[in-house]
């Protein structure tokens, strides 16, 4: 274990639970980290620490009533559920403004990330990661895989693009409580700013959420749906992607065999333009560790969403995390309906994230000053 480890694990980074499991503590959830043998330890029946994600850290690890309260019941019994909405509500306006920065509980979890999935060097596909003749295993097909040849070698940038740390991230995600945020502003200072599949960046948005970008993914879905699939023109593509700047365009090309044509294609149409800007595609070995790595901390959703793909590689190089737009709810803090994305009301497909499990998460880590999340209205001297 490492000293870091040591130390945190009787720290309130670790939440209420704070056992020890393998090489880390167990964070924020009552499970096992990944690749413990005991990981699917039939009596874990809940993915909730003894504290809750809404644990209150040193001197407040009794508090009663609320979710935490809640909690305890849950895991007292065998039935897996997720404090209501209300809830969830009322814990975010108790908390309010107040955050204060835990240095070293983002120490930990860089230490966890490099530990399982090595973000700066792994995350992305590169001729120094995947010389020729290397087999990417898909991590969304079982059994499939396919080789880096001459076809595909030249298209991976020479080495990882991504030097940490870098100082204040903020990651974008798409919510309906970005909508009359302010949150542009603030979003703009930070020193690199990632956002999740290609979203509009209007003057009818900046507002909210600004128009800065240094990455932004792209889902191969999204190419197919919008500029059907690169197949009959490229324009289209080409110009809609001058809005994100000189930017990195994030592909998951090797997790799906269907989206492996249209991700290299997207590539060809912006190199054909000249375009200023740098495609990278997503190592399918980090895409299914961090997926692990998650999976092990209670988060059960079919695959995790873009943005928590995002977070994970923002804390394993950042100093400082912050979100925007991350919010699982249809309503806003008010009880007023919001639209499930800032620019429609396009809903998910049912099932395929856990998007309340992985908000939970991400609350959790705010609680103890990890990273920071901003739901609803950012401040008005930092908008």
């Amino acid at each position: 274990m490492h000293k870091l480890q040591q130390q945190l694990c009787h720290s309130s980074v670790c939440g209420g639970w704070q056992k020890l499991k393998g090489n880390a503590c167990s964070v924020g959830v009552k499970g096992n980290p990944p690749g413990d043998d005991e990981s699917n330890d039939s009596s874990v029946n809940s993915t909730w620490s003894d504290e809750g994600f809404f644990s209150y850290g040193p001197g407040n690890s009794n508090v009663k009533g609320g979710v935490a309260d809640e909690v305890r019941k849950y895991l007292e019994g065998t039935l897996y559920r997720l404090p209501s909405d209300k809830k969830i509500i009322n814990e975010v306006l108790q908390l309010g403004q107040a955050w204060k920065k835990n240095v070293t509980g983002l120490r930990l979890y860089r230490e966890l990330l490099k530990e399982c999935c090595y973000p700066q060097k792994m995350f992305a596909v590169t001729r120094e990661n995947a010389p020729l003749g290397t087999i990417l295993w898909y991590d969304g097909e079982i059994f499939y895989f396919r080789t880096v040849s001459n076809d595909t070698y030249p298209l991976f940038v020479e080495e990882p693009p991504l030097k940490a740390p870098l100082k204040r991230c903020a990651v974008v995600g798409n919510g309906g409580i970005l909508k009359h945020s302010g949150c542009g502003i603030d979003i703009d200072r930070a020193d690199f700013v990632m956002r999740c599949n290609l979203p509009p960046l209007s003057e009818d948005y900046t507002e909210d959420v600004g128009s800065t970008t240094h990455l932004v993914t792209a889902n191969p879905s999204i190419i197919e749906k919008r500029f059907q699939n690169l197949m009959w023109s490229r324009k289209a593509f080409v110009e809609s992607m001058r809005v994100y700047g000189s930017s990195y365009i994030y592909m998951p090309a090797f997790s799906m065999k269907p989206g492996t044509e249209p991700s290299l294609r997207a590539y060809h149409a912006l190199a054909d333009s000249g375009s200023k800007q740098t495609v990278l595609f997503a190592s399918p070995d980090f895409l299914r560790s961090v997926d692990r790595f998650w999976k092990g901390r209670g988060i059960h959703g079919k695959r995790l969403s873009t943005g928590m793909f995002l977070v994970s590689l923002a804390l394993g190089l950042c100093e400082e995390v912050d979100l925007y737009g991350f919010w699982p709810l249809s309503v806003d803090l008010k009880g007023e309906p919001i639209s499930h994305h800032y620019y429609d009301n396009t809903p998910p497909h049912s099932g395929f994230h856990a998007m309340p499990e992985e908000f939970l998460q991400l609350w959790y880590l705010h609680k103890s000053g990890t990273l920071r999340m901003h739901v609803g209205r950012c401040p008005e001297e930092a908008s």
